[in-house]
């Protein structure tokens, strides 16, 4: 086919601007379409990030998800539902008000031991296994993040 191209050109030099400008774009119509279908899905697809949590979203995160376990919570030696933990870190995040600014400062400073007694918060799986709640709550925050 290449060479009766060639041989068709030569006969008529006229039209071989014509035939030369129509192959270029041919073949640059044929990159584009190529673009569009195989390579800018992969650039849209790779290219989606989902929005950033704010610390405020991370921390009420880490609440319903203590909320939602199955956990016992173990205070000061006293056992209490996931729902009564809950509901005490919250009281006590609301008391420290604006001085609790992100999910780090959340867990180090609310939920890991007793303002009063110094005792450190754990939680309980119902196979029994003790955790510190803080180590929980971090592993928690690990894996939001690495989602995000």
């Amino acid at each position: 086919m290449g060479n009766s191209i060639t041989l068709f050109l030569v006969k008529n030099t006229k039209n071989y601007w014509r035939i030369l400008t129509y192959f270029y774009f041919v073949s640059m119509f044929k990159r584009k379409i190529l673009f569009l279908l195989i390579i800018y899905p992969f650039l849209f697809l790779t290219s989606q990030s989902y929005p950033k949590l704010t610390e405020k979203e991370k921390i009420t995160y880490l609440l319903d998800e203590l909320e939602k376990s199955k956990l016992i919570f173990i205070r000061n030696g006293d056992e209490y539902s996931a729902k009564d933990a809950r509901d005490h870190m919250q009281k006590k995040l609301d008391y420290a008000g604006n001085r609790i600014t992100t999910a780090d400062q959340f867990i180090t400073y609310i939920a890991t031991k007793s303002s009063l007694s110094g005792k450190s918060y754990y939680v309980k799986s119902p196979d029994g296994k003790q955790t510190e709640s803080a180590v929980y709550l971090r592993n928690l925050l690990s894996k939001l993040e690495e989602k995000k």
